[in-house]
C-alpha cells in the first residue's frame, strides 16, 4: 500500500476533497508531490490528512490517522487502497462510523437529522436482496458495522425530541435495508 494509492481511494471511494496545502515549502517541486485530503461535506471537523505521491510506505501515523478519521482498520484501509473494499460497503464503514461517533452524547445528537440528510445523498441505493449482497468475500466487514449500528443505536437514549429519534431510527433502518442487523 503507498500513500499515493491510499490518498487516491479515499477521494474516489469516500468522496474525500483534495484541498491545497496550507504549509509553507521551500521548494515548489516538493508541494506538488502533496495531496492533502479533507473530509467529505460540513462533517464539523478539520482534520487534513497529508500523503506524499512519492512515499512508497504508508506510516503508521498516517494509518492511525485515517483510522481516528474514517473507522477503517489497517487491514481495511489496505483493501482500499487495493480496490478489494468496494466503494458502497467502504461509504457504509465510514458514514456509520462518523454517526456512531458523532452521536457520542445528548449534546452532539441533535444535529443529527441534518446530518443523516447529507448522507443518504452521500450512499448508494441499498441492495434488492441485502442477503445475497454479502457474499463470503464481503461479510468481513459485516462485523464493524454491526458495531457502528450498536453504538448508534446506544445513543438514541440522549435523544431529545421526537424528530431526532425519527432520524436516528431512519438511519438504523437504512442500515437494516443493507443487511446490517
Amino acid at each position: 500500500m503507498t500513500q499515493a494509492s491510499l490518498a487516491t481511494q479515499l477521494q474516489k471511494k469516500l468522496g474525500y476533497e483534495r484541498r491545497p496545502d496550507a504549509r509553507p515549502f521551500r521548494t515548489v517541486r516538493s508541494s506538488k508531490q502533496r495531496i492533502v485530503l479533507a473530509v467529505p461535506g460540513d462533517l464539523g471537523t478539520t482534520v487534513l490528512l497529508r500523503f506524499n505521491k512519492r512515499e512508497k510506505e504508508v506510516h503508521r501515523e498516517q494509518t492511525e490517522k485515517v483510522q481516528r478519521e474514517t473507522g477503517l482498520s489497517v487491514a481495511f484501509q489496505r483493501d482500499l487502497a487495493e480496490c478489494r473494499l468496494e466503494p458502497a460497503i467502504a461509504k457504509l464503514l465510514f458514514y456509520s462510523y462518523r454517526m456512531a461517533h458523532s452521536l457520542n452524547g445528548q449534546p452532539a445528537v441533535d444535529f443529527a437529522c441534518g446530518y443523516l440528510e447529507f448522507i443518504g445523498r452521500q450512499l448508494d441505493p441499498p441492495p434488492a436482496d441485502p442477503l445475497a449482497f454479502w457474499t463470503r468475500r464481503r461479510l468481513r466487514y459485516l462485523q464493524s458495522l454491526l458495531e457502528h449500528r450498536a453504538a448508534v443505536a446506544k445513543n438514541l437514549r440522549f435523544a431529545i425530541n421526537a424528530q431526532t429519534k425519527q432520524c436516528i431510527n431512519d438511519f438504523l433502518g437504512a442500515l437494516e435495508a443493507w443487511g446490517v442487523r
